[in-house]
């Protein structure tokens, strides 16, 4: 039966085209023989492609980056040359990922009927249309333990800055089942912060310390309604590309 070898070839780092055009080989487990194969594979490394692809890559293309016009004369030169070595089964991968983030063109927050300052996370995610309105709830530093005794879910939560990162404490009240978070700044400031491009993220602002001082001692003893809104922010997406050749072997 036909037995295949994967050649990955990353369009950003060509690794795969330092070999000759004679031979493009690869190691799988040591043998008795792994020196003398070593050898074979050093003999057929040819400096001069080396330079001649490193040049075309890094002077003729120029920087790579992902989803742009560069990028794809990389994979077509890369995939071109895979074929040029005798790798007929070329198969390039599309991906797309997060290239940037529109901020969002609106952003409220109002509880109890008072509006209150605030900034969303850059990579914030979108409230529905109109906001989302919910009961707030305390949990502290949003810790695990914080965020379940706050009982969250379905809530929106109100969240001290400090001790651990902003993504955890959004992470931990998105997975006790929060549908918003409201950071608490250490000082009277709404500076732009970042959570990481990821558009599992829940809505996400940033008020000022006086405003969440003065809701914690709300809280106590009492039930606020909260109604959030952030809404117009975009998730730039593009598309990159992985190139992936085998090498079919004879196997008995």
């Amino acid at each position: 039966m036909k037995k295949g070898t994967k050649i990955l070839g990353a369009s950003l780092l060509a690794g795969s085209l330092l070999f000759s055009s004679h031979s493009v080989m690869a190691i799988q487990g040591e043998n008795p023989s792994e020196h003398a194969f070593d050898n074979k594979v050093i003999k057929r490394i040819d400096v001069e492609k080396i330079y001649q692809n490193l040049s075309h890559l890094a002077v003729n293309i120029g920087p790579r980056v992902a989803g742009t016009q560069s990028e794809q004369t990389t994979v077509d030169y890369i995939t071109g040359k895979f074929k040029g070595y005798g790798l007929n089964e070329v198969e390039v991968q599309p991906f797309q990922f997060i290239k940037d983030y529109k901020h969002p063109s609106s952003v409220s927050l109002k509880v109890n009927g008072r509006n209150y300052e605030t900034a969303a996370f850059r990579f914030s995610n979108n409230t529905p249309s109109g906001g989302v309105s919910a009961e707030l709830v305390y949990a502290g530093l949003g810790t695990t333990a914080e965020v379940a005794h706050a009982s969250v879910e379905g809530k929106i939560a109100l969240i001290k800055r400090g001790t651990i990162p902003f993504t955890e404490k959004m992470d931990n009240a998105k997975k006790a089942g929060a549908i918003g978070v409201v950071f608490i700044n250490t000082d009277n400031s709404t500076p732009l912060f970042s959570l990481p491009a990821n558009e599992s993220n829940l809505p996400v602002l940033f008020m000022k310390k006086s405003d969440g001082d003065e809701l914690i001692s709300s809280l106590q003893g009492n039930n606020l309604t909260a109604n959030m809104s952030v809404e117009g922010a975009e998730f730039v997406k593009a598309t990159s590309h992985n190139v992936i050749a085998t090498k079919k072997t004879d196997e008995k």
